[in-house]
């Protein structure tokens, strides 16, 4: 056993789901080719730790690769998504399509966000 995950509990009691091992390298695989992690990366990943996603692909994978991970508790608001996009010269960013769809309603496409740094 490498992992422990616990479910919502959507179709019954939550309970422990057991990933062994080669989860972790199936992690540390993804990260590499499907996130395109490098060492000097920052990472950020909007998902919640407490959801299988948000522990996966944005802790552990990253993690694995040394790259800086942000971490951000709030509640979604564009505004400091923005403003933390660009103070933390995030490079690669992982964020659901309706977190994203929900940005550019409640954003103006331009502002005071200095985003070209990050690439």
């Amino acid at each position: 056993m490498a992992l422990l995950h616990f479910t919502s509990g959507t179709t019954g009691v939550p309970k422990g789901a057991v990933h062994m091992h080669e989860a972790a390298v199936a992690h540390y695989t993804t990260a590499l080719y499907a996130l395109d992690l490098h060492e000097d990366d920052v990472f950020w990943c909007t998902a919640d730790p407490g959801w299988v996603t948000g522990m996966s692909y944005g802790v552990i994978a990253p993690l694995m690769h040394g790259v800086t991970v942000v971490v951000d508790e709030g509640d979604y608001d564009a505004r400091r998504w923005y403003r933390i996009l660009a103070e933390q010269r995030v490079s690669v960013w992982y964020a659901a399509p309706t977190a994203l769809r929900m940005l550019m309603r409640t954003t103006p496409r331009t502002g005071p966000y200095d985003l070209w740094l990050c690439s």
